[in-house]
């Protein structure tokens, strides 16, 4: 008696797994492909859950960090497993800090990259100019505006990464002083009626310091200033926007003259070291007399002194408070006219 068995015998199932790149960075993906079998091998990749789709022969895996993907091709009962490692480069934490983030046009500001495995950085600053790279590293930004600051980060594995947010740059206007003033400058004034009416030509100003050139100052936007000293003076107006933006501007000059003549018409001789004396001032080298008198025409004081004064008395003591008069000649020239003692 005979009897028989058919054994049919499958070829070797020998999975081959390739990919399109062995290495990514990090949050990259890479197409993963198995070859092999009879061509209606059943397929399972595993770990699958960085896979898009654990049962395809070409499936696209996004890991997250180094990975070893394994296969397994199963086709009548026989079984064949294959691998492959897929090497993650992590990207760099792209991260920065700056000196101050606004500022007045044209503001230097200074930027330094907080990465610590990127090794080559490079800058935008969002104003136009070409990229920079290096850190840390100084950006002038000249005209106003909103600038948004990026930094790229690129480490060795060619892996780049940016700043998750911009860091924005204001640039505030500049602001530009003017004044002009009544009398306008230049002018010559004299001693005494020097008062100057100063007027504020600013636009967008918000606090303002005149400085008038003898030491005084005044924060008031429309001053009105005495020259009470003979010079040359040359003002200037500081003023300072609602960003704290400055300005500066100075015009002249205000010439300031002792007048060739002054007679006061007032005087007080009451010893409080202010207009003690009726003096004449007279800049001038030709002859000089002066008197005064009563108004009874009787002569209280005398003087061929063009620098002396007279203190409101006579030879008997002081006199009382009255208007007298005086006569005065200087060379060819003759003067009349009263003058007012107020103790």
């Amino acid at each position: 008696m005979t009897d028989s068995l058919l054994v049919t015998v499958v070829n070797e199932i020998v999975p081959v797994v390739t990919a399109d790149t062995s290495i990514v960075c990090q949050g990259q993906s890479v197409g993963l492909h198995v070859t092999g079998g009879l061509g209606g091998s059943n397929i399972s990749w595993s770990p699958s859950s960085s896979l898009d789709d654990a049962a395809s022969a070409d499936p696209i895996a996004t890991p997250n960090a180094t990975t070893t993907y394994y296969v397994t091709l199963s086709e009548s009962g026989c079984f064949g497993t294959d691998s492959i490692t897929i090497q993650v480069i992590e990207t760099p934490k792209v991260e920065f800090a700056s000196s101050f983030n606004d500022g007045c046009a044209p503001v230097e500001v200074n930027f330094t990259s907080l990465t610590a495995d990127g090794i080559l950085l490079t800058w935008d600053f969002g104003d136009g100019s070409p990229r920079e790279n290096g850190s840390p590293i100084t950006h002038t930004f000249s005209e106003p505006g909103s600038y948004p600051v990026m930094l790229y980060g690129t480490n060795t594995g060619g892996c780049a990464d940016s700043s998750d947010i911009a860091m924005t740059v204001v640039v505030h206007d500049t602001v530009v002083a003017g004044f002009h003033s009544d009398p306008n400058y230049p002018v010559e004034l004299t001693i005494p009626g020097s008062a100057v009416n100063f007027i504020d030509d600013t636009q967008g100003s918000s606090a303002w310091m005149w400085d008038f050139g003898t030491g005084f100052q005044s924060p008031e936007q429309n001053p009105t200033y005495t020259f009470s000293a003979p010079g040359t003076y040359f003002v200037t107006l500081t003023v300072r926007n609602e960003w704290g933006c400055v300005g500066t501007v100075s015009h002249g000059p205000y010439i300031v003259k002792v007048p060739d003549l002054f007679i006061p018409n007032v005087f007080s001789p009451n010893a409080d070291g202010l207009n003690d004396e009726f003096v004449i001032q007279y800049t001038g080298d030709q002859p000089f007399t002066c008197a005064v008198f009563d108004r009874w025409g009787v002569k209280q004081w005398s003087t061929t002194n063009k620098t002396g004064g007279w203190n409101g008395e006579n030879e008997r003591g002081p006199v009382p408070d009255g208007v007298f008069f005086y006569t005065l000649r200087i060379g060819d020239r003759e003067f009349n006219g009263n003058i007012t003692l107020v103790r």
